[in-house]
């Protein structure tokens, strides 16, 4: 008898094979996913400490959180070189900034609080319940969704 189908065998033997090389290669797929989040976290994060070295230099060494305005604020509105918010919508004519157009978000860190910055003068342990850390003493800008994060 010759039969041009294929056997039970033979797709049972196909499955196990698909089977074992999905098993392999799903990890390292996932892997490199986290691997691209956490690169984009740190490209963000190195953006900002930049931004804030900028704005600190325009406005005589002064941290955007000292003249009592949100960190949000003064990064990403127009400012003086006080600090205070100017009204005029255009840089120029003493206006400065804005060094941001919005916050990125910590892609670790849940949706609704990955662009929220949490400002003080200590640097408390990354607890996750913002995206990022602006220590207003130091100017350290960290992200806050673990430690080992947060060191870099």
């Amino acid at each position: 008898m010759n039969s041009k189908g294929i056997s039970f065998i033979e797709i049972l033997l196909v499955v196990i094979i698909l089977g074992i090389v999905s098993a392999i290669l799903i990890p390292q797929y996932s892997a490199a996913s986290e691997d691209a989040t956490l690169a984009y976290m740190i490209y963000d994060m190195q953006n900002m400490r930049w931004q804030i070295q900028k704005y600190k230099n325009e406005h005589n060494g002064m941290m955007p959180t000292a003249n009592g305005h949100s960190f949000v604020d003064s990064m990403t509105k127009y400012t003086y070189a006080d600090g205070s918010i100017a009204k005029e919508q255009k840089s120029g004519k003493g206006v400065l900034g804005p060094y941001l157009n919005e916050m990125p978000e910590n892609p670790f860190v849940r949706e609704e609080d990955g662009a929220v910055v949490k400002c003080g003068p200590e640097t408390p342990e990354a607890d996750g319940t913002s995206g990022w850390f602006f220590n207003t003493k130091t100017g350290a800008f960290n992200a806050n969704d673990n430690s080992s994060h947060s060191a870099l």
